[in-house]
């Protein structure tokens, strides 16, 4: 199976319609797929993420796949699907909605992008876990959060405001 068929197979497993995310993709654009039954997806502001993907890197902890956001100044994460996440500034958990999913050939590392300014950092291929694990996200986000208060940069009990997009 390449690539293409498995992030195919996952978003119309998640309820997206298989012509339209052929058409879209296609076209360079992202396809709307639905948040839940399969992920959950965690959003981190920029800053937050690249010290979460260096800490699960350093920790060997293997990464799911992982979105850059340009417009919401987010990375996105997929979690395993039904979990809860405290709310803290820098994170929120999508339990439900979409997702803006470009094509796994759009990533950051091939100088791609969709036209909505998506790529994936780590694309959805074979050789990636389908999900990051949850309970290594909450640690690697605790972790970056009390480096940012202690350094002065946020304040303790903020919690994160997502820009629409």
């Amino acid at each position: 199976m390449n690539p293409f068929d498995r992030a195919l197979d996952w978003v119309v497993a998640a309820g997206a319609d298989e012509t339209e995310v052929r058409g879209a993709w296609a076209s360079g654009r992202a396809v709307d797929v639905p948040i839940g039954p399969l992920w959950g997806v965690l959003r981190l502001t920029t800053t937050v993420a690249r010290d979460v993907i260096r800490a699960l890197d350093a920790r060997r902890i293997p990464l799911g796949p992982v979105l850059d956001c340009p417009s919401r100044a987010t990375l996105e994460f997929l979690t395993p699907p039904g979990h809860w996440w405290t709310p803290q500034l820098g994170a929120r958990l999508a339990t439900t909605g979409h997702i803006r999913w470009p094509a796994p050939d759009v990533t950051r590392r091939a100088g791609r992008q969709a036209q909505c300014g998506r790529s994936w950092i780590v694309p959805p291929r074979i050789t990636v876990p389908d999900h990051t694990p949850i309970s290594e996200l909450q640690r690697a986000v605790e972790i970056s959060l009390n480096r940012h208060i202690e350094a002065g940069e946020i304040e303790a009990g903020a919690v994160m405001q997502c820009r629409a997009g």
